[in-house]
């Protein structure tokens, strides 16, 4: 029987790349494991304390519907757990993504590979050590999917609990994706989304793009709205935040030269409007995922 590297001893499993169990915690001392792993709260309630590397430690209430994210930087336990409270644990290695990826690669690294493709700037809040609420149960299922896999470990289960880890995970992503609206079929308000997606980064008014193409202001102006959900001028800063997300996250540019390059001249005006988009400060959003 091989030893599994993601567990402490006294639990094994002749997996590698994964295991998926069931527990039951009224206490827990502090630990970490070598991969990333997804709980889910099935029953009762507790205390989740969480401390990464730097922080303080972090308490925080968990009742059955929650689940969470614990990246590898991460040590977590349980305190004060009621007599039903039970989990079900889904711990893995990044090599379960995709072979290539190394043991002790990050959460951030493992969403970004080919494999699964998402892109951590588009959301607007970091999703490790982050509460979810199952509200659906929906996630459920996919966790009991996953348990009853590992359980049987039929030829192909790894391949099957791969596919509930990317969906488990590219659902949790899509919770906190930053809102910004796709038109409709509307091919006009379509084709004026798709000129601010290229000049976002330009001096541009809905007034000026009526002008150049003989649009009428007021018709075009209520037809977006009524379109996209919101104003002209809501979805040119919504389109800027996000590219400045990914500046934020893939360049070392300061403050000040992230709002120029998406045309905030003024600064403070950026931060308010960043903050207002994402609930953070640009200077919090760049710290939430980097280390």
């Amino acid at each position: 029987m091989k030893k599994d590297p993601l567990l402490p001893p006294e639990v094994r499993s002749i997996a590698t790349t994964c295991f998926v169990g069931k527990s039951h915690h009224k206490n827990r001392a502090l630990h970490r494991h070598t991969g990333i792993e997804l709980f889910y709260v099935v029953k009762g309630e507790a205390i989740h304390v969480t401390k990464r590397r730097g922080e303080s430690e972090k308490q925080t209430p968990l009742r059955a519907g929650n689940y969470l994210l614990i990246d590898l930087d991460t040590t977590h336990g349980f305190l004060n757990g009621s007599p039903d409270f039970s989990l079900i644990n889904l711990l893995f290695l990044p090599s379960l993504i995709d072979p290539d990826l190394p043991e002790g690669t990050t959460f951030e690294e493992t969403i970004r590979h080919p494999s699964i493709g998402f892109e951590l700037a588009l959301l607007k809040d970091a999703p490790c050590n982050r509460v979810f609420d199952d509200e659906d149960r929906q996630i459920l299922t996919t966790f009991e999917k996953a348990y009853k896999a590992f359980s049987k470990s039929a030829t192909g289960y790894l391949q099957q609990i791969r596919c509930y880890c990317i969906e488990i995970l590219i659902a949790s992503m899509q919770q906190l994706l930053i809102n910004v609206p796709s038109p409709t079929n509307n091919s006009t308000i379509a084709a004026i989304c798709d000129y601010v997606d290229e000049h976002y980064a330009e001096s541009i008014t809905l007034t000026q793009i009526c002008k150049e193409q003989y649009f009428s202001l007021p018709y075009i102006s209520k037809k977006f709205k009524k379109t996209c959900g919101i104003s002209f001028e809501q979805y040119l800063q919504q389109v800027r935040v996000q590219h400045a997300c990914s500046l934020l996250l893939g360049t070392g540019l300061s403050i000040d030269a992230v709002a120029n390059h998406v045309n905030y001249a003024d600064t403070a005006s950026f931060r308010k409007a960043f903050k207002r988009q994402t609930g953070k400060s640009p200077s919090a959003f760049r710290k939430s995922y980097t280390r």
